[in-house]
């Protein structure tokens, strides 16, 4: 941490150049972000304002037209139940005579009557009459039948106080169109009494049926493409009568699973008549859901589009704010640089000499107290000379420092989180009642972290880093079952001999993250060990996406270099790095990879035998 601040002083602060450069830049960044805060915040505001009142019109706008369209039908009811010859008729016949040449007389003058009437009105799907008796005289020629669950009693039963126009439904509706599509098909049932008009004698029921999608374009017109809107039709009990959703129709809107719409969230909808809601399930997305009612029929409309949507000119706003304050800021960064070179010319001439003195020159000067640039290059010549003593004498302390870091500092490369993920997992083993796999796993993990720790051993036997491989692989698979599969096949004769704690497990880690994780199918992780005169060899093999050459060379160049921990190959290179420190340049690691097909990482050991009984690799003898 010490050496990274100490980096980032010197690469913004190295000298009065930097400074004054860094200094403006900086003050100009502070400016614009403070800028853009206040004006994103704000716009923000005033869009989400401005784009939920053009909703909630557009929903008005909507109701409108459905209320219109209700209207209009009502209307056809209410004509054909005034025509003379459908009251004489259904006045005469209180159920629908059975003589067939009767029956086709008035099923012919009374098609022709009700289509005169409808015309060419594509919103009503079909049409029936209905006796007093509730029987169907089967004028239209329409399949009754098709609609389920048509209850007939109920409709007459709107009737009884209601001599108007009624609206009921949904009832499913299956066509049998061959080119009928396999969603859902509903139909709402309007309905009129034919009555006498002298005697107030009811005759009969005019039918209209309007199919779902007669209502639904209504939405879909308004809907922008391919978007998450969605709109729900509600009867007085809230439940949904039509949706753009088909599967949630006669569920309940409130306290629905999906939608999550609490009672205090329903309270504010019905008194603002809008509300913003962030619903989990859908990626948290904020949806607007705006309400209107229609109250001749006792229908609430709800809309409900994502806020995103509706914020398309504020996201076109930003960015062109963004594309303004990238220009200004390229201006302003090369304006900033020719205004510190011109201040720090000289200065920069002065620091030239003093990286040309010889090395025998190295002494100690006055520091003269013309300026504080001068002053600080001064400084920092004599503070060289008086630091040299200093690094000389503990070079070899931080070398041992250094070298017990590379020593010790790949055990921390098991992820904290691996510890966490495996505790969850258990719980909800444990939750769904595994107990015999949860027992498994608690053991797997006890015997992981035992090895692991080995009583502060750097070094223990192949034995015991093949087990600590072994568990490590058993709670990933219980974590990833659906991924990979994994094989471990182990040379027994070589189980005495040595190796550096947790060689394995970060190389394991990188096959399944880097390997079988991001395979579209699932992968196999193949762990083995061979042995030959003196040395012994470690391969992990994945069937991953593999590597391609120019990255695998890239890959191969940063493990051979000092292991740096900010870099994604740390755990490899730091392996790496041990093996060699440990027992030579002859040792280490390898990669071979072919894109598309494996990931192979070979590990090189010498055969080495502790002397005494604890594993150690001071002194040991070797396998000759």
């Amino acid at each position: 941490m010490k050496n990274i601040i100490s980096f980032l002083k010197k690469f913004f602060f190295g000298s009065i150049r930097k400074k004054i450069f860094i200094s403006f830049l900086s003050f100009y960044l502070v400016i614009i972000v403070i800028l853009f805060t206040v004006i994103y915040y704000s716009s923000k505001t005033s869009f989400t304002t401005s784009s939920i009142n053009n909703s909630r019109r557009e929903l008005a706008t909507i109701t409108n037209n459905i209320s219109s369209k209700i209207e209009h039908i009502f209307d056809y009811a209410i004509s054909v139940s005034l025509n003379d010859y459908i009251i004489q008729t259904t006045g005469k016949y209180s159920t629908p005579p059975t003589d067939e040449i009767i029956r086709y007389n008035l099923n012919k003058n009374m098609n022709t009557i009700v289509n005169s009437i409808i015309g060419l009105n594509n919103s009503v799907a079909m049409w029936e009459i209905l006796a007093s008796d509730g029987i169907f005289f089967n004028t239209s020629g329409y399949n009754i039948n098709s609609i389920q669950n048509l209850d007939i009693k109920t409709i007459i039963n709107k009737h009884n106080n209601n001599k108007g126009p009624c609206i009921s439904g949904p009832y499913l509706y299956e066509s049998s169109d061959i080119l009928a599509t396999d969603d859902p098909e509903f139909v709402f049932i309007v309905s009129k009494p034919i009555i006498q008009l002298n005697s107030r004698k009811l005759c009969g029921y005019i039918i209209f049926f309007i199919k779902n999608s007669t209502i639904s374009s209504l939405f879909e017109n308004y809907m922008p493409a391919a978007s998450d809107s969605s709109f729900y039709i509600l009867n007085n009990n809230n439940d949904i009568l039509l949706s753009s959703n088909k599967g949630m129709i006669y569920s309940s809107f409130l306290n629905n699973k999906k939608l999550q719409i609490s009672d205090s969230d329903w309270d504010r909808l019905n008194k603002n008549g809008f509300i913003v809601n962030n619903i989990a399930y859908a990626n948290s997305l904020d949806i607007v859901y705006s309400m209107t009612a229609l109250n001749d029929i006792q229908w609430k409309i709800i809309n409900a589009i994502p806020l995103k949507l509706l914020l398309n000119e504020q996201q076109v706003f930003n960015r062109t704010f963004f594309i303004c304050f990238l220009c200004a800021f390229i201006a302003f960064f090369v304006l900033a640089y020719i205004f510190a070179r011109s201040i720090t010319k000289p200065i920069l001439k002065l620091t030239q000499i003093m990286q040309n003195v010889s090395e025998d020159a190295y002494e100690t000067t006055v520091i003269p107290n013309n300026s504080d640039e001068i002053g600080i290059l001064y400084k920092g010549y004599n503070s060289l000379i008086l630091q040299t003593q200093e690094l000389l004498t503990t070079i070899y302390e931080e070398q041992e420092a250094k070298n017990d870091f590379k020593f010790k500092l790949v055990q921390a490369q098991i992820n904290p989180h691996f510890l966490y993920n495996t505790l969850e997992m258990i719980k909800s083993m444990i939750d769904l009642n595994m107990n015999e796999e949860s027992s498994e796993a608690i053991t797997a993990l006890s015997i992981f972290y035992r090895l692991s720790l080995s009583k502060g051993s750097d070094i223990i036997t192949i034995e015991n880093e093949i087990d600590i491989a072994q568990q490590y692989m058993y709670i990933e698979k219980l974590r990833h079952t659906e991924y990979f599969d994994y094989q471990i096949i182990h040379t027994d004769s070589i189980n005495q001999c040595i190796i550096p704690k947790l060689t394995l497990q970060p190389i394991l880690e990188n096959a399944i993250i880097h390997g079988v994780v991001e395979k579209e199918s699932k992968g196999t992780i193949i762990l083995r060990t061979t042995e030959t005169d003196n040395k012994i060899h470690f391969s992990i093999e994945d069937n991953g996406p593999g590597i391609d050459e120019k990255e695998l060379k890239k890959l191969l160049s940063v493990i051979e270099d000092a292991p740096q921990p900010n870099l994604p190959s740390f755990g490899l290179s730091n392996i790496n790095r041990r093996i060699k420190l440990l027992f030579g340049k002859e040792y280490g690691l390898s990669i071979s990879s072919k894109l598309g097909q494996y990931t192979k990482v070979m590990l090189t050991i010498p055969k080495v035998f502790p002397l005494n009984d604890s594993p150690s690799l001071a002194p040991y003898k070797s396998h000759n």
